[in-house]
């Protein structure tokens, strides 16, 4: 077993805190088991350490606890905490991967709109994903609570990714990324994962990508992806991508939209969309679905990613 350093330990006994103690969605369970089960194996964890953990764990909550803790609650947490931890045994020992979450450091960061926030980050341990993939990210603002988010860019040179964050209202990470998170401070980041959204290698047809709201951030990776290694046989493949907004002042990524389009209009097509604003082109005005079945042709191969109303 490795000694953690201080801080992951505080992230890693939250984590499990944050299981043990229930309460959150499903894909919220699924980003800290997605977190949790690689470094528990990196650690080299086994079931004999759990009593410890669990022992501290307990004991640490007791310390902070009200006054409506008693016994039989902390034996609740006992019991509990070893059922969670042998989840994250048996999940740890079915992963493809051993590499355990890393600190990534905000380098950057963009109040696009009221509600979303860009984020650029700096891991310290070069991240190996694939356009599309998602990470689950926590914060020391919210510690042992994970969301998936989706890097908005491809693979770079110097390793850093970007981040598109929409506050949501109660949500237990977003609103600290969106509104607090600031410059120099450190975010935490689990493994990439598949969640249906990247390329498949045997398709070389057209694309038609779909997104609402920070929806955006995996497709706008796609593309950037595209521009390098987008040819199929000779031919660079024809991409539409529709983005939709409320309002034109929700495009958040407006000004990189128009870079790439102004960059390879020989086979990128990005149109807006926008629900309720009577300002644009009429011609630019409604929702999303309407837009991709206005513009799906037999052989496209389409990819929707956005709030649930959308994927639903």
């Amino acid at each position: 077993m490795r000694l953690l350093p201080e801080r992951d330990a505080q992230t890693f006994l939250a984590t499990v805190g944050h299981l043990i103690a229930g309460g959150d969605n499903h894909a919220g369970r699924t980003a800290l088991l997605a977190a949790l089960a690689p470094t528990y194996r990196h650690l080299g964890l086994q079931p004999y350490h759990h009593q410890t953990l669990v022992d501290a764990l307990t004991a640490t909550v007791a310390r902070h606890a009200p006054a409506t803790w008693t016994s039989t609650i902390a034996e609740q947490w006992r019991r509990h905490g070893h059922h969670v931890l042998n989840l994250t045994h048996r999940a740890a020992h079915r992963l493809t991967t051993t590499h355990p979450w890393t600190p990534a450091q905000i380098i950057g960061r963009d109040p696009a709109t009221d509600t979303t926030t860009v984020l650029t980050l700096r891991p310290r341990r070069r991240l190996h994903y694939e356009p599309g993939q998602a990470l689950p990210v926590t914060t020391l603002h919210r510690p042992g609570a994970w969301r998936w988010y989706s890097p908005a860019n491809a693979p770079r040179p110097d390793g850093t990714i970007e981040l598109h964050v929409r506050a949501v209202p109660d949500g237990p990470v977003s609103p600290c990324l969106t509104h607090h998170a600031a410059v120099g401070e450190y975010v935490w980041l689990g493994p990439p994962y598949h969640a249906g959204l990247t390329l498949d290698p045997d398709h070389h047809g057209e694309l038609l990508l779909a997104a609402g709201g920070t929806g955006l951030a995996p497709l706008r990776a796609i593309v950037e992806h595209l521009t390098t290694t987008g040819t199929a046989n000779g031919r660079q493949r024809r991409v539409t991508l529709i983005v939709g907004a409320r309002t034109l002042e929700d495009l958040y990524d407006s000004i990189t939209l128009d870079t790439l389009q102004t960059a390879y209009p020989e086979w990128l097509t990005i149109r807006p969309t926008f629900t309720d604003d009577p300002l644009v082109d009429p011609a630019a005005q409604g929702d999303v679905l309407t837009a991709v079945l206005d513009h799906y042709r037999p052989g496209h191969h389409v990819h929707v990613a956005g709030p649930p109303a959308l994927i639903d």
